[in-house]
């Protein structure tokens, strides 16, 4: 399907929810349901994965944090990807997100931090009263098979 069109089916679906997401300036995400060319293909399941982790992100933005916008940036440097997506919402408490940083989160998250260890990468989530803001490096080529496991990208 690749990263345009994917994107822009998960912007039309989330606007049509109440949530509006917005371009940053250094964006690969430039407006609703557009990607800069400057952001070449990616391997089908690189793609697929940076999809799986912004339309998860954006579940719990319209979920849980009473944001009406979401920030999302995605970016290449070398070998790597960037996925960055913001909220301007209440924030996790605390004692959350200690737990979910203690790998003790729910669904999604857990989900989330499967797909992007099998691709060698890291997901960080920093939050307070202003908002949240989830950030994941991968590689931009998957790691051979063997070294993903059984269960690349499968269903969290």
């Amino acid at each position: 399907m690749g990263e345009a069109a994917a994107f822009q089916h998960l912007f039309q679906r989330r606007s049509s929810s109440g949530l509006a997401t917005s371009p940053d300036a250094e964006s690969s995400v430039c407006s609703p349901g557009t990607v800069k060319s400057s952001l070449a293909r990616l391997p089908d399941d690189v793609e697929l994965l940076i999809f799986r982790l912004v339309q998860e992100s954006l579940t719990n933005i319209h979920r849980h944090s009473g944001s009406k916008t979401a920030v999302i940036r995605v970016a290449r440097r070398g070998d790597r990807i960037s996925v960055e997506v913001q909220d301007q919402g209440k924030g996790i408490s605390r004692e959350r997100l200690a737990e979910i940083q203690s790998q003790g989160a729910g669904v999604g998250i857990t989900g989330m931090r499967e797909r992007i260890r099998q691709f060698s990468g890291e997901l960080t989530i920093d939050s307070n009263s202003l908002g949240t803001t989830i950030r994941t490096t991968l590689l931009a080529k998957a790691p051979p098979a063997k070294e993903r496991g059984p269960q690349h990208l499968g269903v969290a």
